[in-house]
């Protein structure tokens, strides 16, 4: 009986809590942060254009982080990992907005207004730099392998 309580719980138990990710797939988490506090800034602050110029040079990095992203919650959640990859999404922009709350409704205007003049003008190759100097890794919570 013990031993099959132990199987069943080994298989049934979410790969979530042993899975961590990979650095590729780490980056792509952070990117994911940082893409869903622009949303939500977008959203609060009327930064909508700003948003669309960010979605727009940023694609290829979003879309290649988008895959890697799928293949993390694939790995770690096996057949239902789109149910677990929605609920992340929605817990990011969650936590975001939260955030966005927190503030003075001008002043985190201002402050998203130079974060998307910043990320607008940067160079393509320094987003990584970016992101992880504004610490997005923290908003996730997936701890990196490395």
């Amino acid at each position: 009986m013990k031993v099959l309580f132990a199987f069943l719980v080994a298989v049934l138990m979410p790969f979530s809590s042993f899975a961590c990710a990979m650095e590729e797939e780490s980056d792509a988490l952070d990117l994911r942060a940082l893409q869903s506090n622009m949303m939500v800034a977008a959203l609060s602050c009327d930064q909508q254009k700003n948003y669309n110029k960010f979605m727009s040079k940023y694609q290829d990095r979003l879309i290649d982080g988008g895959d890697e992203i799928k293949s993390y919650f694939k790995r770690t959640y096996g057949f239902g990992y789109e149910q677990e990859l929605n609920r992340f999404v929605t817990n990011l922009a969650n936590k975001a907005t939260e955030r966005s709350m927190k503030k003075n409704a001008s002043t985190y205007c201002q402050q998203m207004d130079a974060m998307f003049k910043n990320l607008l003008s940067l160079e393509e190759e320094m987003l990584a730099d970016f992101v992880e100097e504004k610490h997005f890794a923290n908003m996730h919570g997936v701890n990196s392998c490395s």
